[in-house]
């Protein structure tokens, strides 16, 4: 896959992508355990997909690698699958690695698994 290209299954061809606006999220969120109602959620959804993010990757299956551009994590890589999103490095709990694209490219290269500490499990959304 290029740089930014979508994947195939990343839902629209894009044109609803928007890399001005701020990227929502500042802390991991599995919206397919939220209890609120999906009219409260789906909009916000929609935001994490599209705004404010580079796609870098994808390990298939909807599940993806963004790299933040827009926003209060600016510069993190977050790992966006269709039931959640979390931010990858050591101080979000998912992983052993330093934050950052420096930190997910160096983790990439020495062949790590991409979460190689204890997982959290995270309900709630902290919407930026």
């Amino acid at each position: 896959m290029s740089l930014a290209e979508l994947p195939e299954d990343g839902g629209d061809d894009g044109q609803g992508r928007d890399l001005s606006r701020p990227f929502p999220l500042t802390e991991a969120w599995l919206w397919e355990d939220d209890p609120r109602p999906a009219e409260e959620i789906d909009p916000v959804v929609e935001r994490v997909f599209d705004h404010g993010s580079v796609v870098l990757g994808t390990d298939r299956c909807a599940m993806n690698w963004h790299l933040v551009v827009t926003g209060p994590h600016r510069g993190h890589i977050w790992h966006i699958t269709g039931e959640g999103a979390v931010p990858f490095g050591a101080e979000f709990g998912f992983t052993t690695t330093a934050p950052g694209f420096a930190g997910w490219v160096g983790h990439w290269a020495a062949q790590k698994e991409w979460f190689d500490a204890e997982k959290g499990h995270a309900t709630g959304a902290r919407v930026g």
